[in-house]
């Protein structure tokens, strides 16, 4: 009889098959003609013929030599394609690390650990041909001969090109600044301003150690290319700074790289990059103090990363961009963010698409008074 549990895969026909068919035997389909595998229960050698009987006969060769035929060009088109990927390995790695070297940041960047849990970009040549970024941050007085900035890192701001510091996700003595000089460095004049002592070595460079006024404890300092110095309080962070390499920034974690480079622009003067985790509160509050209401604790435990960067202009902008783990709770922080007074009364604009949520408010000059009371109270 036949089983309607069992129908041709190919046809859907009911099968009855031949006397003595055992699970997993082969037979053709008197309907469609195709190979079947027998899935049902085992049929009695002595089982009647009916209707659907299926007459036996041997399985059709030429289907398995076609069979055998695909196999064979599928098998060669894979190998061609291995050997292909093979032979312009090379190549396509060179043109992949050819295009990360157009973003001048990685000059810097390259040395950051990829873990980072904050990242803060201050370009000090950028911010000063912007007069009204200057105004804004303060910068006449940071650049002032024998400022703070010279006692502690031996440089004076006009000598520096960009300060950039790396910070680990709850290790804030673990954390690194790296500055760039306008000129090649000149050890002797920085040991001799900061009255350094040497240290010893980390991996082939020299490390030397100085005291800061109020400072807990002396950072450490080595200079890592002919115009790059690096400081930090624990001085084995130095052995996290390998040797050159342009590896563009795909060593930075899933969440900065698309911050960094997807979203803030390669000639911002100013920005900050923190991904989630165990949030460093005190540092984001020292470089977020306009905006209290994203240093929360509540507001950064529900998003993924953060990025806050100011675009210079006769009006400066400044610009938020955030990651979430969810469109959802994009919204529901659009919808928060949007209910705070200060935000709201600054003009701030926002617009979210999947899980990001971007922020805009153009800096007027009635506003640019109003944070330069919240940032030095």
């Amino acid at each position: 009889m036949p089983f309607p549990d069992y129908p041709c895969p190919k046809c859907n026909s009911w099968i009855d098959p031949p006397a003595g068919t055992t699970k997993g035997q082969k037979f053709i389909c008197p309907r469609c003609d195709d190979t079947i595998i027998w899935q049902g229960p085992d049929i009695a050698a002595d089982a009647p013929i009916t209707a659907y009987s299926y007459i036996q006969k041997d399985l059709p060769l030429k289907k398995s030599r076609t069979a055998l035929a695909v196999v064979l060009v599928m098998a060669a088109m894979a190998i061609i394609a291995l050997v292909f990927a093979l032979s312009t390995q090379k190549d396509r790695r060179n043109r992949d690390l050819a295009k990360a070297n157009t973003d001048p940041r990685q000059s810097y960047l390259q040395w950051f650990a990829g873990d980072s849990s904050l990242i803060a970009v201050l370009d000090l040549q950028k911010l000063k041909a912007s007069k009204e970024l200057s105004e804004l941050l303060g910068l006449e007085e940071l650049l002032k001969k024998d400022s703070p900035i010279r006692k502690a890192i031996g440089y004076e701001a006009g000598e520096i090109k960009l300060l950039a510091l790396t910070m680990p996700a709850d290790r804030p003595l673990a954390s690194a600044l790296f500055l760039q000089t306008l000129k090649p460095i000149n050890m002797e004049k920085v040991n001799s301003r900061l009255q350094s002592t040497p240290s010893g070595y980390r991996i082939g460079r020299e490390t030397l150690r100085y005291q800061i006024d109020l400072f807990p404890m002396p950072p450490s300092y080595s200079k890592i290319d002919d115009n790059t110095m690096a400081y930090t309080i624990l001085p084995e962070r130095f052995e996290a700074i390998s040797g050159f390499e342009r590896a563009g920034l795909n060593h930075l974690s899933g969440k900065l790289r698309p911050l960094i480079a997807e979203r803030i622009p390669i000639n911002a003067p100013i920005w900050i990059a923190a991904q989630a985790g165990k949030w460093d509160f005190s540092s984001l509050k020292l470089f977020l103090p306009a905006l209290p209401e994203i240093t929360k604790q509540d507001f950064m435990d529900e998003i993924d990363a953060i990025a806050v960067w100011l675009e210079p202009g006769v009006e400066p902008v400044l610009r938020c961009e955030i990651m979430g783990p969810s469109p959802e709770s994009i919204k529901k922080l659009e919808k928060r963010l949007e209910s705070v007074p200060f935000l709201a009364q600054s003009g701030i604009k926002s617009a979210s698409r999947d899980n990001w949520l971007t922020l805009q408010v153009v800096i007027t000059k009635e506003l640019a008074i109003i944070i330069k009371k919240m940032t030095n109270p």
